[in-house]
């Protein structure tokens, strides 16, 4: 099998390395385009009550911090020789990251996986189940080695 665009999802955990690292080189192996997307969650929307009004400072700091993460991605494939695109979205991750793989028409997804269990699963849930049961294409999950 193989894929012509592959998008993975980044963010800054050790997970997300694993999966970049792990889609640039089947990106570079298949001359395949990587679309390398990461998501923008606003902490008003998740942190503060409704009543409290965030400094836009704080939001500009996200989109800025978000924006410098998907250029240090897209270097360290440019320096493996693969063709990138970028994929910035804000809201909720999952459908954020679905949206990319629409949009950017990707045939493989790359995401990392923290491994979460028992509790901390059921509160937090899991990105990754959730991106496979978003979209019909492959889905290819990184471990980060512990």
């Amino acid at each position: 099998m193989t894929f012509a665009r592959i998008l993975v999802a980044v963010d800054e955990t050790s997970q997300s390395d694993a999966a970049l690292a792990l889609a640039v080189r089947l990106a570079a192996e298949q001359n395949a385009v990587l679309t390398i997307a990461t998501v923008i969650r606003h902490p008003g929307e998740y942190y503060a009550p409704p009543d409290v009004v965030v400094d836009p400072s704080i939001d500009a700091r996200f989109e800025s911090d978000a924006e410098a993460l998907l250029e240090r991605a897209a270097q360290t494939a440019r320096n493996a020789g693969v063709d990138v695109t970028t994929c910035l979205r804000e809201g909720q991750i999952i459908d954020a990251v679905v949206a990319c793989i629409s949009e950017h028409e990707a045939d493989l997804v790359v995401v990392g996986t923290h491994g979460r269990r028992g509790i901390t699963r059921a509160l937090e849930g899991s990105i990754a189940e959730g991106v496979l049961r978003g979209t019909t294409i492959p889905v290819l999950v990184a471990h980060a080695e512990t």
